[in-house]
């Protein structure tokens, strides 16, 4: 089938450049999300399936750090909810550290208002369990408080936390 000889195709091209010294897949990606997030003929299960591949492309900290920056500051930048609902998506499937949660707490200013959708809420909960996982004890404990503060602002009380 020429559909699936063009997946394979594509999965093999993003294969051999993430194999480059400097990782293109992780320069390119803020560009493929915005561009597929916008556009109205991928549906929500084919972006999920893409991106999903594509970020696990993402191995070093310092990518999944950044990423975590821009794609909470693209929360601010656009008033589409599926959007906002794209980058929370994508948030959920990064492999986090101790520093990529410290930029997601510090930057809950820029998401905090769209916690009130069920979907997004529902991704940045996964970020918590995600990261409770990987966490010390003692980060264990700033993550459940992030979580009573997600749950909040899902729950729609407007508190001074971001």
């Amino acid at each position: 089938d020429e559909e699936e000889r063009l997946r394979r195709m594509a999965r093999h091209f993003f294969q051999e450049l993430a194999q480059r010294a400097n990782n293109p897949v992780y320069n390119l990606l803020p560009d493929v999300l915005g561009t597929l997030s916008a556009r109205k003929d991928v549906d929500n299960e084919t972006f999920e399936y893409i991106l999903s591949y594509l970020l696990k492309f993402i191995k070093k900290d310092k990518q999944a750090e950044s990423l975590v920056e821009k794609l909470c500051q693209r929360f601010a930048a656009t008033h589409d909810l599926d959007q906002k609902r794209d980058f929370a998506y994508c948030l959920s499937q990064l492999h986090l550290n101790e520093r990529c949660l410290h930029k997601l707490v510090a930057l809950l200013k820029l998401y905090k208002d769209f916690l009130h959708d069920d979907r997004v809420y529902q991704h940045f909960r996964e970020v918590a369990k995600k990261a409770k996982k990987f966490s010390k004890p003692e980060l264990r404990e700033a993550v459940t408080e992030w979580e009573r503060v997600l749950q909040r602002h899902h729950a729609g009380a407007d508190d001074d936390d971001g």
